[in-house]
């Protein structure tokens, strides 16, 4: 999937097969004008755009549902981690520019 990152900078998202479906029924619930490219993605429960403070509230919640941590872990930890495995499994294969 291609998303708008920081700056406008085009992102190639790489999506698990599982969740394409789930992202698509997400999407038949949003009102058409919320569908355009150049609106948000992802909206709160007030209908408002997902921000980040939003999504670490979420991402700390799954992590104490989990059993988890959440004070060892943030977003950006995630981020990482998630480079470093594709490193170590595709290593001549994975452009991290990319």
């Amino acid at each position: 999937m291609l998303v708008l990152g920081k700056g406008t900078k085009q992102r190639l998202l790489p999506l698990h097969p599982i969740v394409l479906p789930i992202f698509q029924d997400y999407q038949e619930t949003l009102l058409e004008q919320q569908k355009h490219y150049s609106e948000p993605n992802f909206y709160n429960r007030k209908n408002k755009p997902l921000n980040p403070r939003g999504l670490h509230k979420i991402f700390m919640e799954i992590l104490e549902r989990a059993g988890l941590p959440a004070h060892r872990f943030s977003l950006h930890h995630l981020r990482h981690t998630f480079a470093t495995l594709l490193l170590q499994e595709n290593k001549d294969k994975v452009d991290l520019r990319t």
